[in-house]
């Protein structure tokens, strides 16, 4: 039931939490890879590239796969309505207390930058990211952008059905996939 309910969060995209994406790095240490927008842990203060080193006081690590899911878990679950993180920025040891709230984790983001380019970043092929995208592209028009930058760097893949959806938008008419 773990599982299925893990899995439905991470496509739909909406969980209880504080809003950031981790990874173990090769040192054993949990790394924040992202701070989602508009979220307690970005309204907090944390930022990507954060090591986080406590969590409510007590060491953790991704020394293995279950210690960094022992950590995520006493990060999303536990008692009371926030979390104290412990993180180290810069070999500077900080603390953040997080309320713990509906998390929504946006797949795009996007800007339009210097010279009129657009720049839309997406990070993973599911939840939001067809939305995100046609915003996106609808807003890049209405500047009249020059050109556009796709950033998918990092982005691990998802759903072959939203892939398509953005790619037939970018395409010439015909098939995508087969």
């Amino acid at each position: 039931p773990e599982d299925m309910q893990e899995m439905n969060e991470r496509s739909s995209g909406q969980y209880q939490g504080i809003g950031i994406q981790l990874t173990g790095d090769k040192n054993g240490q949990i790394v924040v890879t992202r701070v989602f927008k508009d979220t307690p842990a970005r309204r907090a203060g944390m930022q990507a590239r954060d090591i986080i080193v406590s969590v409510d006081g007590e060491a953790v690590s991704a020394a293995n796969g279950k210690d960094l899911d022992d950590a995520i878990a006493r990060i999303k679950t536990g008692d009371g309505k926030s979390v104290e993180i412990g993180v180290l920025r810069n070999g500077e040891e900080m603390r953040f207390t997080v309320a713990k709230e509906q998390v929504n984790m946006n797949r795009v983001e996007y800007q339009i930058l210097e010279n009129n380019i657009g720049y839309l970043m997406l990070y993973e092929f599911m939840g939001d990211d067809v939305t995100g995208f046609t915003e996106a592209i609808e807003v890049f028009q209405r500047n009249q952008v020059r050109g556009m930058i796709l950033d998918l760097r990092g982005n691990p893949g998802g759903l072959l059905e939203d892939v398509v959806q953005i790619a037939d938008t970018l395409l010439p008419k015909g098939m995508v996939v087969y």
